[in-house]
């Protein structure tokens, strides 16, 4: 959907090429040298050394450019009178005038797809754009200009010239046709005789004959390799007749020469679904976040605008972006039906990009019982009675709506719409501070899946307490779209679990309610049903052995989403999944709404606590039904249990009993005591130890203690265990409020390394608590200096990305270094293990002593596709822990990445740093090249001073060394 002027580009090339001519012929009369640099796929610049004074001064005019921050101000709102309509594409002629794709919200006939802007945004003429014999409507998702002044249009099977009175010149199929989900044409750019477009499903970039558009172009496959895509949404062309192509499954973008060999690829804070260059080379790219980056020729980030909203200079479902001759940037926000103009600025900031429109109302950690100090030693435990008064309903819940939109669905979008805050009263019986958030859910815009406008889900409105913004979200729904009967709702559920823009709390009970008539889509949905009113194998959908997509858009691909596991998460991570049935859309079933319920009832068994379907026909009573409902599902709780932490001294702690089972919550509340006996194993050292003893019921927290365990490894003849005095108006029993928190929590660094008593006495009365840094090291470079007994064993996970973009020279450079580390180590006393990973994680060899074994297995490293942090994490996290872990070992992880996580999620990658620290594992990163998301890697890190940026190969010998020398002797 990249819209720049094409004549404007097409004069470009020629002039640059005319100008290196005049050059080379310069050169070759005055004896002058130059040289073109390299391009290489880590994203190096051209670099030009010149003798002539005046193209010498040109190129240095336009690093100076480049090297000035750059600067946008909000300009102008356009919107879209057209009641029936959402705007879909645009580009931009040299006289500013814009044509702009719209499409239809409600089906229609005659409908103007294509309008002629005037330069002030005004409409100067709209078109019907008919096509094919018998001629049908079109409806474009894709627009551009050629050199000839022609528009050429594209939706997913058709590309069409029309003149400038919107005639039809030629017309074409489009997309190259997949044999299971046929064609799917994106994004439009034109240049020379060729115009550039994208197709979605079969993983290309396509070029068409500017004069009949014939298919003369195909460059790339499904793939995360250079020159692959998946989901490829957009291409542009820039200067030198370079192709831009915005990567969407792989969360990058990719640069081609003018032949389709792979340049450079830069990974991008999002997932891109639109981009356009500019005359000097910048990119400007449309993320999924709701937001436009700028990057430079480098693909260094220079400025971003928009964030999600729906004030002005904000975007909802934003669809495309195109930068004008005169440097304004025009943002189509689909969503909010406008365009949104930004124009360069020099002295005022970009307009402040936010991950969403809507800052939630921050979780405060409101005051509970304060810190509560005890003694223990061998054989004389400490004790504590840990009491959780549990009222009717949970202290705090977060109820995500998801609304199936498809044209089936008229009766409840439609009810939704019109009483939004009857259902947001209704949602609220699910506690005392409930938060309601919404997801529009659809299905993928390819096949027989849903239409090529369509959508799998948009977040339309995060977490939040109800109100305006909830209730101005539902009244937007709109039904339409959907194709076949299973919808996208297997990704919905896992994308609103997923998005940071979602805004979940921590302790907050999790609900997730979902209107439908409909099945997910998945290539068994009788797996795991008893009695199955289908027999046999049952995928409603086509292809039969199509799952959900899931994030990356592209079937058949690693994150597709097999519904049973999706129910498995569910229940692990106890989110309620509560079902409201409206009708019977799978024709299997045949209209038998007790059937659809049915089957819903019964994946409900398999999702978390308190889950359940029901019909929900009668649409006038929708909230009444759904406060039913979700009342019911709160007001029992299928297990509260006690739990201590930090997981490494979960084991400390023994609850009697340990949870209590099938508990239905009367109306004035019941309470529930959890008697904890704290005793650390006999050979820790003496000193002071926080834990957290925490009861939690169906995924809401209800209590939270902190301790402080004085520990003493030899027993005074006279101890006594004497408690902290308590606050005035706390009691000795810790008896937390259910709406209450302690301000003071653990570190989510600490170590197992105790805070030291300065006493050599020890001691088991109460004593005052002081907060220390806890103290991590290494027996590394250095560890000569440590005095005899300062330091104990040491047991090291090694993480090494395998990813294909490591073949080569990063790869040695790894290796070399991992093995210069491994010898820094005091083998066999330390032991280390080593983790590759790339689309998978392997143990290559595990905890052991043995220097040979651990070379071995780092000489013999290989590539593959992918690369997933999270579960090289996991892997070394379960080394680290597991029955090879020696007791009292310092324990630590040492990362080493050049990419992003792909397939995967940076939600999984932050949550297994985080199951690492919790265990006391200190975590190292180091990020190697330019392709790192330095930022995800800080907050992998134990702290951000663990992490370290290597630009390339030659530092990282110096980065292990100096992870050596920030880790002291204790």
């Amino acid at each position: 959907m990249a819209s720049r002027s094409a004549a404007t580009r097409d004069l470009a090339v020629r002039a640059a090429w005319l100008l290196c001519v005049a050059v080379i012929a310069l050169a070759v009369l005055v004896g002058a040298t130059w040289r073109v640099g390299d391009v290489r796929a880590e994203g190096d610049a051209d670099a030009v050394s010149v003798s002539s004074p005046a193209l010498a001064k040109s190129v240095a005019d336009t690093a100076l450019r480049a090297a000035q921050p750059l600067g946008f101000a909000l300009d102008d709102v356009w919107p879209v009178e057209e009641d029936n309509a959402e705007p879909m594409a645009i580009a931009v002629r040299r006289s500013g005038v814009a044509y702009l794709v719209l499409a239809p919200v409600r089906t229609a006939q005659r409908f103007p797809a294509l309008v002629r802007l005037n330069p002030d945004g005004s409409v100067a003429r709209s078109f019907v754009i008919r096509v094919g014999d018998p001629p049908r409507e079109l409806r474009p998702l894709a627009v551009t200009l050629t050199a000839g002044g022609d528009v050429v249009v594209a939706g997913a099977d058709v590309v069409a010239a029309l003149d400038s009175d919107g005639a039809v010149l030629w017309s074409a199929p489009a997309g190259d046709g997949h044999p299971d989900f046929g064609p799917a044409a994106r994004g439009l750019d034109a240049s020379g005789d060729l115009i550039y477009g994208t197709d979605l499903v079969n993983g290309r970039v396509l070029g068409y004959d500017a004069q009949s558009g014939a298919l003369r172009l195909r460059l790339g496959t499904v793939g995360s390799g250079p020159g692959s895509y998946r989901s490829p949404m957009d291409v542009a062309v820039g200067p030198l007749g370079r192709l831009y192509v915005a990567d969407f499954g792989n969360r990058r973008v990719q640069v081609l020469d003018p032949v389709g060999n792979p340049l450079l690829r830069w990974s991008v804070p999002g997932r891109p679904r639109a981009l356009d260059v500019d005359d000097d080379g910048l990119t400007y790219v449309l993320l999924d976040t709701e937001q436009v980056v700028v990057l430079d020729r480098e693909g260094r980030q220079r400025a971003a605008l928009g964030g999600a909203g729906r004030e002005p200079g904000k975007f909802q479902m934003a669809t495309d972006v195109a930068v004008a001759t005169d440097g304004r940037v025009l943002v189509v926000d689909r969503g909010n039906r406008r365009v949104v103009v930004f124009r360069p600025s020099s002295d005022e900031p970009a307009p402040s990009a936010t991950a969403t429109g809507v800052s939630p109302t921050p979780t405060s950690a409101t005051p509970g019982h304060e810190l509560v100090t005890l003694s223990a030693c061998p054989g004389s435990p400490a004790r504590l009675d840990l009491t959780a008064v549990v009222p009717p309903r949970p202290p705090m819940s977060d109820v995500m709506l998801l609304v199936d939109t498809t044209g089936s669905m008229e009766a409840v979008v439609s009810t939704a719409r019109d009483r939004t805050a009857e259902l947001a009263n209704a949602l609220s019986a699910a506690g005392d501070s409930v938060h309601v958030g919404l997801v529009d859910v659809r299905d993928y815009p390819y096949g027989e899946a849903g239409q090529p406008a369509d959508w799998p889900w948009y977040l339309r409105s995060p977490l939040l307490p109800p109100g305006p913004v909830f209730e101005t979200a539902t009244s937007e729904l709109v039904p339409a779209g959907g194709g076949d009967a299973p919808e996208a709702y297997a990704g919905a559920i896992v994308g609103a679990l997923d998005d940071p823009r979602a805004s979940w709390r921590d302790g907050a009970r999790r609900v997730l309610v979902l209107l439908g008539d409909s099945v997910p889509r998945d290539d068994d949905l009788n797996a795991g049903v008893t009695n199955p009113r289908l027999p046999g194998r049952w995928a409603p959908g086509r292809p039969a052995w199509w799952r959900d997509s899931g994030p990356d858009w592209a079937p058949g691909t690693r994150d597709d989403l097999d519904w049973q596991q999706v129910l498995a998460r569910l229940a692990d991570d106890e989110v309620t999944l509560l079902v409201g049935v409206s009708g019977v859309a799978p024709v299997e079933l045949a209209g038998d709404v007790g059937a659809l319920v049915d089957y819903w009832s019964a994946w409900a068994e398999s999702a978390g606590p308190g889950s359940a379907a029901v019909d929900v026909l009668e649409t006038r009573g929708l909230p009444q039904r759904l406060s039913q409902i979700v009342s019911q599902a709160v007001s029992h709780l299928d297990t509260l249990d006690a739990r201590a932490g930090p997981a490494s001294r979960s084991a400390w702690v023994a609850f009697a009993p340990d949870e209590y089972r099938d508990l239905q919550l009367p109306p004035e509340g019941l309470q529930r005591t959890f008697g904890a006996t704290i005793e650390a194993p006999a050979t820790t050292t003496s000193g002071r130890y926080e834990l957290v003893l925490e009861v939690w019921g169906d995924g809401a927290r209800y209590a939270r203690q902190l301790v402080a365990l004085d520990w003493r490894q030899v027993c005074a003849p006279t101890a006594t265990m004497t408690p902290e005095a308590p606050t005035p108006g706390a009691t000795t029993a810790a008896t937390t409020s259910p709406t209450a928190e302690p301000t003071l929590t653990a570190s989510p660094t600490e170590e197992a390394t105790p805070t030291q008593v300065p006493t050599a006495t020890p001691t088991a009365t109460a004593t005052e608590h002081v907060r220390a840094e806890p103290v991590a090291f290494l027996p590394l470079v250095g560890r000569h200096y440590c005095a005899p007994g300062a330091r104990a064993e040491a047991d090291i996970a090694l993480l090494i990305d395998t990813s294909s973009s490591m073949a080569g020279s990063k790869l040695a450079a790894a290796q070399a270094a991992a093995i210069a580390f491994v010898g820094l180590l005091d083998l066999p006393g330390d032991h280390a293990a080593v983790v590759t990973f790339d689309g998978e994680a392997r143990l290559a060899q595990a905890l052991t002593g043995s220097r040979a074994r651990l070379l071995e297995a780092l000489v013999a490293l290989r590539t593959e596709r992918g690369t997933r942090l999270d579960l090289a994490l996991q892997l070394a996290l379960g080394e680290l822990t597991g029955s090879r872990a020696r007791r009292g070992s310092v324990r630590a992880i040492v990362l080493l990445t050049d990419g992003r996580p792909q397939p995967g999620t940076e939600h999984a990658v932050l949550a297994a740093a985080e199951d690492a620290r919790g265990e006391g594992v200190t975590v190292f990163a180091i990020g190697l090249g330019e392709d790192v998301d330095s930022e995800l890697l800080r907050h992998v890190a134990t702290d951000p001073s663990r992490y370290y940026q290597a630009p390339g190969e030659d530092g990282l010998r110096a980065i292990y060394d100096r992870i050596a020398a920030a880790i002291p002797c204790r």
